[in-house]
């Protein structure tokens, strides 16, 4: 999350940002990825850059909450992904860190914003937020462990 933070704090201390329709960053996703294993910090990582940005730039830009809370949903969406990844645990044990998770960051308040407003999310991660807004997660958990194991074969 780190590259994150950075790009995030250029932005913010910039005088003047120019946007252009040039790709200057490819993505590619395979199975060496980093975003495709389980990293044991990752929900460390992810919520200590959420809480930079809240103290650094959404207290002085309270416009920008609502970019802030879909932020906060997304990376709760990474942190299940990353726990269904997890190989160390049984699936029991993964829902139950998920929702002992959810409830000690307040994720829901989180995810009943993004529910009211209907934000816009691509597909998937859009039926995760349905599924997380009404707990649901364990659905969810199975649905990701049946999609790796397909891609798997």
């Amino acid at each position: 999350s780190e590259d994150y933070m950075f790009l995030v704090d250029v932005i913010n201390k910039s005088n003047i940002i120019d946007l252009d329709s040039k790709e200057y960053y490819i993505y590619n996703l395979n199975d060496s990825s980093m975003s495709t294993k389980y990293i044991p910090s990752l929900s460390y990582d992810m919520f200590f850059v959420n809480e930079w940005i809240f103290k650094n730039i959404i207290n002085e830009n309270l416009d920008l909450n609502e970019g802030y809370v879909c932020c906060i949903c997304n990376s709760y969406l990474r942190f299940v992904q990353n726990e269904v990844r997890n190989r160390n645990i049984s699936t029991w044990e993964k829902v139950e860190k998920i929702y002992k998770f959810k409830k000690e960051k307040n994720l829901e308040h989180y995810l009943n914003q993004v529910w009211y407003k209907k934000r816009k999310f691509d597909l998937k991660s859009f039926i995760g937020m349905i599924l997380f807004k009404f707990n649901l997660e364990f659905i969810y958990v199975i649905l990701f462990k049946l999609k790796v194991k397909i891609k798997e074969r």
